[in-house]
């Protein structure tokens, strides 16, 4: 009996909601905006999204020196199953593609999009991430400092979402 009950407590304590996920600096979630703020399917139809599963998509581009520092950061979080995209803002296919080679990332590729997706995205600098997650979207306009941080919250959101 002390077993079960104490299984009935970890169980308890192990669901997770979503207002239990704090998303780490730079992100913040978009109150009352979703509704008005595009999908991951508007900038990428390729993109299939699993409720369950957060999405992030990083901007980026070739010349912004903290773009570059956080890509080993987003390229780890890929290694670790998390679904991260790249989207490169108006460099030749080439310069991305090199700059990915140089910075030792292999579990990432970049599309490459124009700055008005910035505009679309509501997005004023660089670097900048989006996270999709259920019905919630998370901007983060800056870099992205710790990996341990990031996805704990992912897999956070993700936890939350399938317990919902």
């Amino acid at each position: 009996m002390k077993r079960l009950s104490l299984l009935l407590v970890l169980l308890f304590w192990s669901v997770v909601s979503a207002e239990q996920c704090l998303p780490p600096k730079p992100f913040k979630e978009m109150e009352n905006r979703q509704d008005n703020y595009p999908k991951v399917a508007d900038i990428m139809p390729e993109v299939t999204i699993d409720g369950n599963v957060p999405v992030l998509v990083n901007f980026w581009a070739s010349w912004c020196q903290p773009c570059r520092t956080e890509l080993p950061i987003l390229d780890q979080l890929a290694a670790q199953g998390h679904r991260i995209y790249l989207i490169n803002i108006e460099d030749e296919p080439a310069v991305a593609k090199d700059v990915l080679a140089q910075l030792g990332i292999v579990h990432l590729t970049t599309q490459i999009k124009t700055f008005s997706l910035l505009e679309q995205m509501k997005v004023l600098g660089l670097p900048a991430s989006v996270v999709w997650s259920d019905n919630r979207v998370f901007r983060g306009v800056g870099r992205i400092h710790e990996l341990d941080s990031l996805s704990n919250w992912l897999n956070c959101l993700q936890q939350s979402n399938v317990s919902q």
